[in-house]
This record gives C-alpha cells, structure tokens and sequence, in this order.
C-alpha cells in the first residue's frame, strides 16, 4: 500500500503524537515535521498512537534511507529534544520584499505609499510592547510578534523571521502555512496564516501582554474596558493602535483600514 492509498491519520491520534513529541521532531526539535511510523505502517493493525513519532523533512528521509536506525528513532522519541528542554528548535520564515501587510481579523495595516524601507509597520503596541511588528533591517523584511498566556508564561516568540515556541502547551499545530496554538480542548490562543512573501493573516488569537487581554475574532480587535487607555497615537501623519503607555523612540509607519460596519 502506497502512502495515497493508506487511510489518514485520525486527528485524535495526531494530537496525542504531537503531544508526547513537544510538537516538532524527536531529533532536532524543528517545527516542520512529517508524521512517522516508527516500525512502518502495518495495513492489519492500522494506526497506532504509540507507534507513530515526528520526524522532519531531513530526519525522515535519513531513517528512509537508513542513515538513521530504527532503534536511534526510537531512543529520541523516549526523549523528545523539544520536551527535554521546554521550547522548539527555531525556524526561519522567508520573509522579503518592501510591501508588507498584516491582517487582523478583517482589519488590514500596511504601509502607506511612498514610505521609506526604514520604517518599523507596528499595528499594536501595549504599554510599550510591540506586539506585532513588520521591521526594515539592512534591507531584510523582519517580522516579530510575541504571545504570552495570562500568567504571562511565553508560547510563542517571533523575532526577525524566526519561530519558536513553548512545549508544554496543549496543542500546537504547523501545517502548511498555518500555525495553530490552544491551551485547552476548545479556545484558540492563535490561528496564524504566513503568506509569503510579505503577508501575516492573524485569523484569530487570544493572548496577553503585561496583563492587558487583546483579542482578534473573525470579526473585531476587542480589548479590556476597564482600567487602559485606548487611543490612536499619530507620529508625522501615521497612526497606530496603542493601550496603556507610549514612549517608544522609532517611528511607525502604517495604514489601517477597518471592514465597512
């Protein structure tokens, strides 16, 4: 039976591999993984939760091969790297271009036209925290965006195109251009969409910084009611969303346009 042939994975039994793997490959930890059968797929007996172990892309094919052994697979899949240490190994993003977009639900921000390659694309800032962040370093489009839990315990950081995020948490999932993360069986802490070459689609995300809850829904941007200050602040004709304080010395540089009421 050839792999079009072989029923899939049912996604209960996904979950409980990418659970016991921390949520990238036993071996290197990377976030971009194939699902694997440790002892090969067994027509007979089907899929196995026990028996099934992430490896990715390079790994796999190195066990294909036989590069790696059954019983070397084995031994990282006791001991998964990312489990072991609490955190994936990073994975670079290929983002590039002059042109960037970030889209927050149905609220879109970009930059406006004419604007130098200099300018940092920040659609939030929380008391001094930017959030979200499109940036111009040496000429390289970086994108940088950070999720805390209300304990304001990391899942998951973005700095200059790099991902990382933390393994004790409930679910994560990469697949394609997705990355999904829950804390519990139902709320989704983040649905996030990499279009390259210079697109973030934020579909949904639920996350804190320095104790201020921000919110994206399908619909709406919703923040805390009591206790924050929420403006728009404009620096040389440019506007951005802040909460709480803002001191930050660069500028910002975007657009907004909001989904028609």
């Amino acid at each position: 039976m050839n792999d079009n042939q072989r029923p899939q994975i049912p996604e209960k039994i996904k979950r409980s591999v990418r659970q016991r793997c921390g949520f990238g490959c036993v071996v290197c930890g990377l976030p971009i993984y194939d699902y694997d059968h440790i002892y090969g797929f067994n027509e007979e007996i089907g899929h196995i939760a026990d028996e099934i172990t992430l490896l990715c892309p390079q790994h796999h094919r190195e066990k294909t091969v036989g590069l790696l052994t059954t019983e070397q697979v084995l031994k990282k899949n006791n001991d998964p790297i990312n489990r072991r240490r609490g955190f994936s190994s990073p994975y670079r993003l290929n983002f590039e271009g002059h042109k960037p977009e970030v889209m927050l639900g149905t609220c879109k921000c970009y930059p406006p036209e004419g604007s130098l390659s200099s300018h940092f694309i920040i659609p939030i800032v929380i008391n001094d925290v930017p959030v979200i962040m499109f940036k111009f370093v040496e000429n390289q489009l970086l994108f940088d965006l950070q999720l805390r839990n209300a304990v304001d315990e990391p899942l998951l950081l973005i700095r200059d195109n790099v991902v990382q995020y933390a393994s004790h948490q409930w679910d994560i999932k990469f697949v394609g251009q997705r990355l999904t993360i829950r804390e519990k069986l139902t709320p989704i802490s983040l649905s996030i969409l990499f279009k390259m070459p210079n697109r973030v689609v934020i579909e949904r995300a639920e996350f804190y910084v320095n104790g201020i809850n921000f919110r994206v829904t399908k619909d709406s941007l919703q923040f805390p009611a009591r206790r924050i200050m929420f403006s728009y602040i404009e620096i040389e004709g440019n506007v951005m969303y802040t909460i709480g304080e803002y001191t930050l010395p660069f500028q910002a540089a975007f657009n907004i346009e909001l989904p028609e009421q």
